[in-house]
């Protein structure tokens, strides 16, 4: 990043072609700003060397993609009051004259040196306009790049003096990073006085943007001054967007003002109160004050604007609130009660008056040597607060009260009031809630949640072998859960779990809600059937196996799973467990060999060790194509629905629909439907009629089933 210097205005580019050989010194400064561009002599060595009334010159202007100059106006000293007048406000115009003890065309015919009133040039670009220094363009268009040439005018002839470009964005980019940071308030009976930091930033351009810009203005020519319109289309967006920072330029605490507006009571309007230029403290910090006048207790408010002098404006700062009162007319709290409560330790105040000034009001509380802590920051209006938090205990603590005020004013209350108290009841637990049992690590891991209460010393568990008679296992659980090590726990039974909770003073809650548990075992624990007979009959896989539910009362059903050979899962065949020991699967497809296991499921719904895989391959079949039965057909709203069975085969790849009306001989194929669907809507259907639906099936090598069942409808009118 490099810093860019007062001296430099994005028009140095153009100055670096040095056409007429020129000292690298910047003689003219051009700043953009809502009104136009303001034109100024500038150079630190040629303003000691001016004279007011002096010089004359004249100025002549051109865009950049223009080819031609053209004369735009002069800059010469005020020769008449009515110039300065029309420049110049009574009150500044007063200001100098008193300051001078001279009349301001008197003082101009004097020609005295610039720098003997340059403060008031640097501050207000109106003095160097009727001075001959500053000229003011109106007659340019936002979004454009300028360049001014400046010619002393010598007799009958003319010098170039200097020139220098701009681009008119009637901004100041950097004024928006200039910030008004209140620091403090004081406040008095009839005034609110305002203390505001000020930062200023330096203006730097990272060195990417620079390169940019130099590659983009080498473009222009050396001996015109001019570019193409294409490159000047360029240069215009590049300084609308990404090079926005060279419509800046440094300002410092000379060029930059300070709008301060306030307003009393929250009206509705601002007030213009003053325009105020930042100081420096011994610390080396700039600020600005700001003093307001009202009434007694009056809620003043106030707001800064930064202001170049060329009248662009920067952020409005965030909105600063004052009260007209001083710390000793303001009422604090000056005295504290406190009193020993059910779980609890209850502090009551005098409540405080009704003041726009009180913010709210602090409790803290400390203990012994642990450091003061902030509990609560409550409502300027409350007069009681209740601390829960107070355990181990027994333990005595130290609390204070004081009022906050408005932030960064003046008022405090700078010792609070204080009480010591402990507390000694406490009141019957609430049980625990959400009970869980599950297992962990082959045993039972009871679990629950308890309500926010310090005074719970420990837990009791409870276990029963039904859901009600219980015995007690645990009586000093210290945390929220428990597992049971008991190691005689049978997972042929269902077990029942409930907590209690006990507090300091070994006063119990009411039980918890009562949990079932049933254990986990080894698969190899229940009886389970070891092979499966399988055969292929009639396109159909008939299966059955040893029915150990006569050998085992823990055994309630079983569960048959196939797998298609080559595949890793297995699939269960049936919902819900199988009663018998023997299944028909109709599903085999031709051609297909099949892996078949059977396990037992328990009573309470384990699953027993698998049975040996059996081996099933289906014989290929050039058989027709399963028909489509059980069709269903129902009237809705706009539509009759056609659905049946939901079978998945794998060698049906589609369904056909077909309808008629019972008079005609032929079915209308309607439509078509992918495998995994089983359901079809037809939406041309009138009422008072009566239709006839069917569905086929296709399978993977085209062929249809035959239409063997015909559903008819009655659409009714609704």
């Amino acid at each position: 990043m490099k810093v860019f210097k007062f001296i430099i205005s994005i028009s140095l580019i153009i100055l670096a072609v040095n056409v007429y050989g020129q000292e690298n010194e910047v003689k003219i400064s051009l700043i953009s700003g809502p009104k136009g561009i303001f034109l100024r002599l500038d150079g630190t060595e040629e303003l000691s060397k001016l004279k007011i009334g002096e010089k004359k010159f004249a100025v002549k202007r051109k865009r950049l993609d223009e080819a031609n100059f053209k004369t735009i106006g002069s800059m010469e000293a005020a020769n008449s009051e009515a110039k300065i007048n029309s420049i110049l406000s009574a009150e500044d115009l007063k200001e100098f004259e008193t300051g001078q003890e001279t009349k301001m065309l008197d003082f101009i015919k004097s020609k005295p040196s610039y720098q003997s009133v340059s403060l008031f040039g640097e501050l207000n670009p109106g003095f160097l306009q009727i001075w001959g220094l500053g000229m003011q363009d109106a007659s340019v268009d936002k979004g454009h790049f300028y360049i001014y040439r400046v010619f002393e005018i010598q007799g009958n002839s003319e010098m170039l003096y200097a020139e220098s470009g701009v681009f008119h964005n009637r901004t100041n980019e950097i004024l928006k990073d200039v910030k008004a940071e209140l620091s403090s308030i004081s406040g008095m009976d009839s005034s609110v006085r305002f203390n505001w930091k000020i930062t200023i930033p330096s203006l730097e351009i990272p060195e990417a943007v620079e390169a940019k810009q130099a590659s983009l203005f080498n473009s222009i020519n050396e001996k015109t001054l001019k570019v193409s319109k294409k490159y000047y289309e360029e240069i215009r967006n590049f300084l609308r967007t990404e090079g926005k920072i060279f419509s800046s330029f440094p300002i410092s605490q000379f060029n930059t003002h300070f709008n301060v507006y306030y307003r009393i009571n929250k009206e509705v309007n601002w007030t213009f109160h003053s325009k105020r230029i930042a100081g420096t403290d011994s610390l080396g910090n700039t600020f600005i004050t700001a003093d307001i006048s009202c009434n007694p207790e009056d809620l003043v408010e106030m707001k800064v604007v930064p202001e170049d002098n060329v009248l662009n404006q920067g952020t409005e700062s965030a909105i600063a609130r004052g009260i007209a009162v001083s710390n000793n007319q303001v009422t604090l709290i000056y005295g504290l009660n406190s009193k020993d409560s059910t779980n609890a330790i209850i502090l009551d105040w005098a409540k405080l008056p009704e003041k726009a000034y009180y913010s709210g009001i602090e409790i803290s509380r400390s203990y012994e040597d642990e450091p003061i802590k902030t509990l609560a920051i409550l409502p300027a209006s409350a007069n009681t607060f209740t601390d829960l938090d107070i355990y181990p205990a027994g333990r005595i603590f130290t609390y204070y009260v004081k009022p906050l005020f408005i932030e960064k004013q003046d008022l405090r209350q700078e010792i609070p009031a204080s009480a010591a108290q402990s507390c000694s009841k406490f009141s019957k637990p609430l049980p625990p809630f959400n009970v869980k049992v599950e297992t962990s690590n082959g045993k039972p891991k009871i679990s629950w949640e308890a309500a926010e209460d310090k005074s719970i010393h420990s837990y009791h568990v409870y276990r029963g072998t039904s859901s009600t008679q219980f015995d007690l296992i645990s009586n000093s659980v210290y945390k929220t859960d428990f597992i049971d090590s008991t190691s005689n726990i049978s997972p042929r039974l269902t077990y029942f779990y409930k907590i209690v909770a006990m507090n300091l003073t070994q006063d119990t809650s009411d039980y918890s809600v009562t949990v079932p548990y049933t254990p986990e075992f080894a698969a190899s624990d229940m009886y389970s059937p070891d092979l499966i007979e399988a055969s292929a009959i009639n396109n159909q896989i008939w299966l059955k196996w040893a029915d150990v539910k006569l050998n085992d009362d823990f055994v309630e059903g079983y569960q048959l799973e196939r797998q298609k050979v080559g595949e890793s899962l297995f699939i269960k065949l049936h919902n819900g467990m199988l009663q018998n020991a023997i299944f028909n699967d109709t599903t085999a497809l031709p051609g297909i060999d099949y892996n078949y296991r059977v396990t037992s499921v328990s009573t309470n719904g384990f699953l027993g060790k698998y049975s040996k895989i059996s081996k099933v391959n289906m014989p290929t079949s050039d058989a027709d194509v399963m028909p489509i039965t059980d069709i269903k057909a129902t009237n809705l709203s706009k539509s009759i629905r056609i659905s049946w069975p939901s079978v998945e085969t794998d060698d049906i790849i589609s369904y056909i629909i077909y309808k008629k009306l019972p008079t005609e001989t032929n079915f209308e194929r309607i439509g078509m439907v992918a495998k995994g669907i089983f359901e079809f809507e037809d939406e041309r259907v009138e009422n008072d009629e009566i239709y006839v639906f069917s569905v086929t099936a296709i399978n993977a090598k085209g062929k249809e089933s035959k239409i063997v069942q015909k559903k008819s409808i009655y659409r009714e009118t609704k």
